[in-house]
C-alpha cells in the first residue's frame, strides 16, 4: 500500500508539475502575442497619424487653388471676350497648381508610408524659384504683388529638387 500511496503522489506531483509547465508556456505564448498585438498597435497608430498629416497636407496644398478658381468663377457673367481670356488662362493655371498640388501631395504621402528616402542632388536654385514663380504668376498679377528674387542665378543647392520645390512652392503661397 505504501508503495500505491506514494506512486499516487509521485503522479499526482508530476501531473501539478506539468499543469505548472503548460501554464508557464501559456503565458508566455500570451505575452507574446500581447507584445505583438502592442507592436501592431503603434504600428496602426502611426499609420493614423500619417494619413491625418496627409490628409491635413493635401487640403492645405488643394485649399488656395480651388478657393481661386471659385473665386474666378464668381465673376460677371457678361464679360468681354479680352476679359474672358485672361479668365481661361486664370482658371487653367489654377487647374494646374491644383493638379502640381495633388501631384506632389501624392508623392509626399507615398515616401511617407512607404519611408523612402529625398534623393539629393545638385540643383539650380534660381531655375527652382523661375518655376514656382510661373506657377504663381497669375495669382501674383491679380494680387498686384511682385515676387522678387535675390541671389546669384549660377547658384547651386544640394537637395531632393521635387521637396525643393514643394517648399518654395508652399512658401509662397503662404506668402501670397
Amino acid at each position: 500500500e505504501i508503495i500505491s500511496v506514494t506512486s499516487l503522489f509521485t503522479l499526482m506531483g508530476m501531473a501539478l508539475l506539468y499543469n505548472k509547465y503548460e501554464q508557464q508556456r501559456y503565458r508566455a505564448q500570451l505575452e507574446a502575442l500581447n507584445r505583438q498585438n502592442e507592436e501592431k498597435a503603434l504600428r496602426l497608430e502611426n499609420l493614423n497619424r500619417a494619413k491625418e498629416k496627409i490628409l491635413s497636407t493635401l487640403s492645405h496644398n488643394l485649399r488656395q487653388p480651388l478657393s481661386a478658381m471659385r473665386s474666378l468663377l464668381h465673376l460677371d457673367e457678361d464679360l468681354s471676350p479680352a476679359v474672358l481670356n485672361d479668365f481661361t488662362g486664370r482658371v487653367r493655371n489654377n487647374l494646374d497648381n491644383v493638379l502640381l498640388s495633388l501631384d506632389n501631395t501624392l508623392r509626399w504621402s507615398h515616401t511617407r508610408l512607404k519611408g523612402l528616402i529625398p534623393a539629393p542632388q545638385y540643383c539650380s536654385v534660381h531655375e527652382t524659384f523661375l518655376q514656382v514663380e510661373k506657377q504663381f504668376e497669375a495669382l501674383l498679377a491679380e494680387k498686384q504683388l511682385v515676387f522678387t528674387r535675390t541671389g546669384v542665378p549660377g547658384t547651386l543647392l544640394y537637395a531632393d529638387p521635387g521637396h525643393l520645390a514643394v517648399i518654395l512652392r508652399n512658401l509662397l503661397s503662404n506668402a501670397i
